[in-house]
């Protein structure tokens, strides 16, 4: 707290921190009502409605193991292209040129994925009809996006929706960063260095404009849930590890 009150911030950034100790659900947030872009963290939401479609399905094995693949490479590898099948299918529709005649359509079945998060207590404020894109939306993605505008989330949907996957969905965890070894490592695990944890599990996600990160892990048999959020600090690529590493877990157990 001592820390983020010395943060200076413009009227174009933001910042939102929560962390939860799950064996006891303490817990402590910051700025919780500020609206963020989540960028790559919709991977979270589309993974999970996907394995619960999944669950009632009668799909063949081919479409069975390609959706498997694209889940799995959407959040190990933030892969936006496994993310676009995985949307596509959750969604009940498929991206391609605009036309007026079907695009009413197209875009009360993307809204459909907002929904089903909303009927499951998420915020008003959520947002999630637009597909991730490595440069630009095109066709009738782009005629949604200038329509309804981009995805939102509140720090408490990040929060619900990797308490959903580590009670519902473990086998999601394996496909999240658990190590040093790839980009996320820059963010909340880069801050954790001096603990030692008992297990790491985390989803980032990044733009020029939002830095962010969800992590779970444990340290010294306590589990943790732990979210920050940022707007307008992209640059700062060393916030989010600084944030980090002034939790004293020593103290929370």
């Amino acid at each position: 707290q001592e820390h983020l009150n010395t943060l200076t911030l413009t009227e174009n950034q933001a910042l939102a921190l929560s962390l939860r100790v799950l064996d006891t659900d303490d817990f402590y947030q910051f700025n919780e009502k500020q609206i963020f872009y989540p960028a790559s963290l919709i991977k979270l939401f589309a993974a999970f409605m996907a394995q619960d479609i999944l669950k009632a399905s009668s799909l063949d094995e081919f479409t069975v193991n390609d959706l498997a693949v694209a889940i799995k490479n959407s959040l190990l590898e933030s892969d936006n292209d496994a993310l676009s099948l995985v949307y596509d299918f959750i969604s009940n529709s498929s991206s391609g040129l605009y036309q007026k005649q079907n695009f009413k359509d197209f875009a009360q079945a993307r809204n459909t994925i907002t929904e089903y998060f909303r009927a499951k207590y998420f915020s008003e404020e959520l947002a999630l009809h637009n597909k991730c894109y490595s440069f630009a939306p095109y066709g009738r993605d782009l005629k949604l996006f200038l329509e309804q505008g981009s995805n939102q989330v509140l720090l408490s949907d990040i929060e619900k929706i990797m308490t959903l996957i580590i009670e519902k969905e473990q086998g999601l965890l394996e496909f999240m960063q658990r190590d040093g070894s790839c980009k996320q490592s820059e963010f909340i695990y880069q801050g954790l260095n001096k603990w030692d944890l008992d297990f790491f599990y985390s989803k980032a996600g990044w733009t020029s404009s939002v830095r962010h990160d969800v992590a779970y892990f444990s340290i010294k048999g306590r589990k943790y849930l732990f979210v920050i959020l940022t707007k307008g600090l992209s640059e700062k690529e060393d916030l989010i590890p600084k944030l980090a590493s002034l939790v004293d877990f020593e103290a929370l157990s």
